[in-house]
């Protein structure tokens, strides 16, 4: 019997699914798309076992979550339906937890119209309290007595049961945006685990291999032997056997995530989606909208570049406004470098549109033309060194101006010109800038913002010029920025297996009308003037 650990994650085949924990109070959470309870009244208590019938559950539901109600150290065994042991979790609860402890045990949960199963072993540090807080599980509710006897079935739907589970993705729409961003962060999670897997297995096989030849140099007989020839080359054979068959697990599993990721990606809005499968913008957008977001780039594993047929990538998600985004030169260059920034702040419009965005391009000089921007969107460039000083000391008195009316509640009285976000585009940081306009940046990268996304592209180090002074301000830009390279590169490392990433930046749709298309009725966007901050 296979066991998982903290994270781990593998399909569900069978139409039942019992979690055992003998002496365990357990209990059982639906929870929908959003991560919170679907009906508190569906919480299910149980002793010592649960059995979770998955044909019952209802297409509201997403997944079922398990916890463990004040548990010491347990094991969990996961058996199918007709009894027979599948999978075992081992639990090592937080001693430093609030009591009585509350333990995420286990989940099932929907991916792609199938189930899958994902040991959790995370203990809610506040207890209860946070179950309420992440889940919406009234506390009265969660720390109920679990019943004596025999193992509940869980949940009892209220609503109709639907004949067949509903896939998670399987057609346009059927994925609302914020569960399809979601979900990319979750088959991340399975491309790192995947990739891990497959690098350890490598760095076993290398090790083996290394300890085989070792052992041969040792031994005076085979050292400069016909025999020792032939156990060195069956040495490498089976080093490159291990190999092959790692890399072949891990490009089925890419493979089966890359048909995932295609589900996904015809869900995501326009500002995160690929460009050949964006959709039109709508002609009215209103709020409630997904959460303001991005799409910087791709990222992709390293190891896959040079394999035919492994492409494997992942929208890489920022939510805007928000950190400014430095678009380096060093990569690409400078024409590069605009593509790509340029590209991040149409995106940054398109998922700002809702909010009436401005769009402002500072280009000193002149030297870069439109920026390859739509016709009538963003208004003139900025390209004199005074007219940008004038603009960030503009946005810096705005934030000031929205800062004082959040702290004295009063947003909703906000001038509405006040309240637009603006996305600002600066180029070639900080060259031809005149001294006053470095503390003006400082000021509004140290900032909240309220609403301010810069995009900026200049040297991935910080620019040697100026004064001390404006260096060491630079330098705390150039710090609070997320660095994204203008050509490939840019090796990241996620938090969930510490597999690296590499960085492929998005330089914009082939087609130059695809844009226009996407802002649709709301070109055109105008910039900046005479002042973003209402006069009189």
């Amino acid at each position: 019997m296979t066991t998982l650990v903290a994270g781990q994650n593998v399909p569900w085949p069978h139409p039942a699914c019992r979690v055992v924990a003998p002496g365990v109070a357990l209990a059982v959470l639906p929870l929908g798309a959003d991560g919170r309870v679907v009906d508190p009244a569906h919480v299910v208590h149980a002793a010592g076992e649960v059995h979770l019938g998955l044909a019952d559950v209802p297409a509201e539901c997403d997944r079922l979550l398990v916890v463990g109600l004040d548990p010491g150290p347990a094991r969990l065994d996961l058996l199918d339906g007709a009894g027979a042991p599948v999978l075992g979790v081992d639990v090592r609860p937080d001693p430093a937890a609030s009591r009585p402890r509350v333990v995420a045990l286990v989940e099932v949960y929907r991916r792609a119209g199938a189930w899958k199963v994902r040991a959790v072993a995370r203990t809610y540090a506040a207890g209860a309290a946070d179950v309420e807080r992440h889940h919406g599980v009234p506390t009265g509710v969660l720390v109920g007595s679990a019943p004596v006897g025999s193992a509940p079935v869980a949940p009892v739907p209220a609503a109709p049961v639907p004949a067949a589970p509903v896939p998670a993705a399987s057609s346009p729409g059927e994925v609302d945006p914020e569960r399809a961003v979601q979900l990319v962060g979750m088959v991340l999670q399975d491309a790192a685990r995947s990739a891990a897997s497959y690098e350890s297995s490598v760095a076993f096989a290398d090790g083996q291999l290394e300890r085989d030849l070792d052992a041969l140099v040792a031994d005076p007989a085979l050292r400069a032997s016909a025999a020792g020839e032939a156990a060195r080359s069956r040495a490498q054979v089976r080093r490159d056997d291990l190999v092959r068959r790692a890399r072949e697990a891990h490009l089925r599993d890419l493979a089966a995530l890359r048909r995932e990721v295609a589900d996904i990606e015809r869900a995501l809005p326009p500002a995160i989606a690929r460009w050949d499968v964006a959709p039109a913008a709508p002609t009215a957008p209103t709020p409630p909208a997904p959460p303001p977001a991005v799409r910087a780039g791709d990222i992709t594993l390293p190891h896959l570049l040079d394999v035919p047929g492994a492409d494997f990538r992942l929208p890489m998600i920022c939510g805007v406004p928000g950190r400014p985004l430095l678009v380096t030169t060093d990569e690409g260059g400078d024409a590069a470098a605009t593509a790509v920034a340029r590209t991040l702040a149409l995106r940054a419009v398109l998922s700002l549109l809702p909010h009436r965005p401005r769009l402002v391009v500072v280009d000193l000089g002149g030297t870069r033309g439109d920026v390859g921007l739509p016709p009538g969107v963003g208004g003139p460039a900025v390209i004199g060194a005074s007219g940008l000083t004038r603009l960030l000391a503009d946005l810096v008195q705005r934030a000031e101006l929205v800062a004082v009316a959040d702290r004295e509640r009063m947003l909703d009285a906000l001038d509405p010109e006040l309240a637009r976000p603006v996305v600002v585009l600066l180029l070639d940081v900080p060259t031809l800038w005149e001294s006053e306009a470095v503390p003006l940046l400082d000021t509004l990268v140290a900032g909240p913002g309220y609403g301010v996304q810069l995009v900026l592209t200049g040297p991935g180090e910080v620019p040697r010029v100026g004064s001390d002074a404006e260096r060491r301000l630079l330098a705390r830009a150039w710090d609070a920025s997320l660095r994204l390279p203008s050509g490939v590169g840019g090796h990241l490392a996620d938090t969930f297996a510490g597999v690296s990433w590499t960085f492929l930046p998005d330089t914009g749709p082939p087609d130059p009308l695809a844009l226009t298309r996407l802002l649709g009725a709301h070109a055109p966007l105008d910039g900046w003037r005479d002042g973003i901050v209402p006069r009189g």
